[in-house]
């Protein structure tokens, strides 16, 4: 079969048939790329999708403001110590009490004076350094070089522990033995009423700045 190319009618189903071969050829491509376009809209439209979410959920800004200020806390307060007896004068001392007097919030307040009570080596060095005789009578040596007078509030459980008690006669003299005693009774029986006792040594117990007990020193 031959055509004429130059014919109008050749000419136009020429042109027919390159339109359907192209049109075909475009199809083709179409179909072969659709799959990945489709799947490209997809991961998108999931994207949208998820910034959008992310969007709603977030917190609203607030204004923007200063930082506050940190303030240390300095923790519980702890309570004010509470004040207690002084104890500087805590101990057993022997001396002369000088006088027993009351004491300006009730009760009793001994003045004593210190003194020093030596024995053997010590108290023979003692009385030679002061030419005294020596050895000493009776082992043991009284130095009272220091005038220098203490107060004591009294305890009102003070006790006095005696170790001679007159007879009942002191022209009798003094009748050995040791006793007990309240210091109501050593105020007024013993050292408020006999001279004797007054010139004897004591050792006083101080306790919290009281003094607590009294011994009598008995010195033959």
């Amino acid at each position: 079969m031959s055509f004429d190319l130059k014919s109008p009618k050749t000419i136009a189903v020429l042109v027919v048939a390159a339109l359907v071969v192209l049109a075909a050829g475009v199809g083709v491509g179409y179909l072969i790329v659709k799959p990945s376009l489709d799947e490209a809209e997809s991961k998108l439209a999931e994207a949208e999708d998820a910034l959008s979410s992310l969007e709603s959920s977030a917190p609203a800004e607030s204004p923007t403001s200063e930082p506050m200020e940190e303030v240390e806390s300095s923790g519980p307060e702890e309570p004010a110590p509470t004040s207690s007896p002084s104890t500087a004068d805590d101990g057993r001392f022997p001396g002369i009490i000088k006088s027993i007097d009351s004491a300006s919030g009730g009760g009793y307040q001994i003045v004593i004076d210190y003194v020093q009570v030596l024995g053997g080596a010590e108290a023979n060095a003692a009385a030679a350094a002061h030419g005294d005789e020596t050895p000493v009578p009776n082992d043991y040596y009284v130095v009272n070089d220091n005038p220098k007078l203490r107060t004591f509030p009294v305890s009102a459980t003070c006790a006095v522990l005696m170790h001679d008690s007159p007879a009942a006669d002191p022209m009798d003299g003094y009748i050995m033995g040791d006793v007990t005693i309240t210091f109501d009774d050593f105020r007024v029986n013993r050292w408020g009423a006999q001279s004797y006792y007054r010139g004897a040594i004591y050792y006083i117990t101080i306790v919290g700045g009281t003094i607590t007990n009294i011994e009598h020193f008995w010195v033959p």
